[in-house]
């Protein structure tokens, strides 16, 4: 059975919550798609490198992995030259592209994974490093697609992220529909961040000792006062000691997924701030890299204009 073409216009993503794969675009920072890009980008590479059964269809009527993984390294290409064109040329309209065709015609499901990942990896730093010189006059320049969708610099940005996004969750239901037994390394991998977000509840500092590389990167956007980029132990209890700072409050995951050495975890986090007790509940999302069992690198993003709304109380 061959592919039914998706016609659907998925431009509302921008205005509300998937209910698919629970992303809100709406609540995502601007500033946050370039980063967002490249921790995206990494858990394809993971994917496409550590998965088995990446050739194989859930069913006939839905792509593989691998194909999917075409798909989004396509994307990211695409959407850098429709950048471009945002920004050196006055509203202009979007040459067509049919992505099913492309699947087609590119015989993405005979493509080598390991090329793919490694041509995602590219396409993304590059869409990445594009978003990154968009200067502050240049967000609300306009492009127009061809079937007439209109975007400023900011929506086509929070509008890409969701794809990439989206389909990692089509990939997981999709290996989960395979009924694949998880490899050891992500048994392991979930068992130690399962063991973080435990310890995160019950403040227990040796856990943390234990499973953070000595060479560990944190991330959260500095527009918050806790955020900012934090390396090694000391950094990472120094992150912590801002947390703690700054708000109680209690994680609740939705979904959390291993691809490799990378660990996908989607929520909400619940508290109360301690400037000014006011009360907050976002949806957050957390991505975890591991190697050896310890975490390297731990990003963290979450509805960062609720947050700053909450803390202007």
């Amino acid at each position: 059975m061959p592919i039914t073409p998706d016609t659907k216009d998925w431009t509302w993503v921008l205005e509300r919550r998937c209910p698919e794969c629970g992303f809100e675009s709406a609540n995502v920072p601007k500033e946050q798609v370039a980063g967002m890009i490249r921790d995206n980008a990494a858990t394809w590479r993971a994917i496409l490198c550590d998965s088995p059964r990446l050739k194989e269809r859930p069913s006939d009527d839905r792509w593989s992995a691998l194909e999917y993984g075409c798909h989004v390294r396509d994307v990211y290409r695409l959407y850098d030259q429709r950048l471009a064109l945002m920004l050196n040329e006055d509203d202009p309209t979007f040459p067509n592209w049919d992505q099913d065709v492309t699947a087609v015609e590119e015989r993405y499901n005979e493509q080598d994974p390991a090329r793919v990942a490694k041509e995602l990896g590219a396409a993304a730093d590059q869409m990445a490093a594009s978003f990154d010189v968009v200067s502050d006059e240049h967000w609300q320049r306009t492009g127009t697609r061809s079937d007439g969708a209109h975007f400023t610099v900011d929506t086509f940005a929070r509008y890409l992220i969701h794809d990439p996004v989206h389909h990692l969750h089509d990939v997981a239901d999709g290996l989960g529909a395979l009924e694949i037994p998880p490899m050891t390394t992500a048994d392991d991998n979930l068992a130690t961040i399962r063991r973080i977000y435990d310890a995160f509840g019950n403040r227990d500092v040796e856990v943390f000792r234990e499973l953070f590389a000595e060479d560990i990167s944190i991330f959260q956007t500095p527009e918050l006062p806790w955020g900012g980029h934090f390396e090694g132990h000391d950094g990472a209890f120094t992150f912590m000691l801002g947390l703690a700072e700054s708000f109680d409050s209690t994680v609740t995951t939705e979904s959390m997924f291993a691809a490799g050495d990378h660990v996908v975890q989607t929520g909400r986090t619940r508290g109360t701030l301690k400037a000014n007790a006011a009360s907050f509940d976002v949806p957050e999302l957390h991505l975890w890299e591991l190697r050896d069992g310890k975490v390297v690198r731990f990003s963290v993003y979450l509805d960062t204009p609720a947050m700053l709304d909450a803390l202007a109380g």
